[in-house]
C-alpha cells in the first residue's frame, strides 16, 4: 500500500457513546473487521487512561449463534465511522464509574490469523490519539 497507513480518530458522542473514524490515507482499499463476530469483537477495544494507570475496555465474552468473519472496506483516501456504546452492557467497563474521567484511546488490533489472511483484512495495531473525558 502506498500513501500513508490507515489511522484512527476518536470522538466522544455521549456519556458512554463513542465514534471511531478510520481514515485510509493509502492508495489501496483497507479492510477492517466488523464488530459482531469473534474477530471484530476482539480487534476493537479501548484504553482508558486514569491517574491509577491505563486499563483495557474490551468486549465481554459473547456466545455467537453464527460466528462468521465479516469486514468493512474503507476505500483509498476515504473515511469510515464505527459507533460504539461502551455502556450497553457488552463491555468490561465499570458502570458506576463509566467514562467520567481521564482519557480514552481507540484501538484496532487484529492478529495475523488464517481468516485475516484469507479475507485480506488489515492486521497489526492502529491507535487514536488520547481524547480527554470531560
Amino acid at each position: 500500500m502506498g500513501g500513508s497507513a490507515p489511522s484512527l480518530s476518536l470522538q466522544l458522542l455521549s456519556e458512554t457513546g463513542v465514534a471511531v473514524q478510520v481514515h485510509n490515507g493509502s492508495d489501496a482499499p483497507a479492510r477492517l473487521w466488523e464488530p459482531g463476530n469473534s474477530w471484530g469483537d476482539a480487534a476493537w477495544w479501548f484504553e482508558l487512561i486514569r491517574a491509577q494507570g491505563p486499563s483495557a475496555v474490551r468486549r465481554l465474552p459473547q456466545s455467537y449463534t453464527r460466528d462468521v468473519p465479516s469486514w468493512r472496506e474503507v476505500g483509498a483516501g476515504a473515511t469510515s465511522e464505527w459507533d460504539f456504546d461502551l455502556g450497553d452492557g457488552t463491555w468490561e467497563l465499570d458502570a458506576t464509574v463509566g467514562l467520567s474521567e481521564g482519557q480514552l484511546v481507540a484501538v484496532y488490533e487484529a492478529p495475523p490469523t488464517p481468516e485475516a489472511e484469507k479475507q485480506h483484512v488489515l492486521t497489526g495495531p492502529l491507535r487514536s490519539e488520547p481524547v480527554d473525558i470531560a
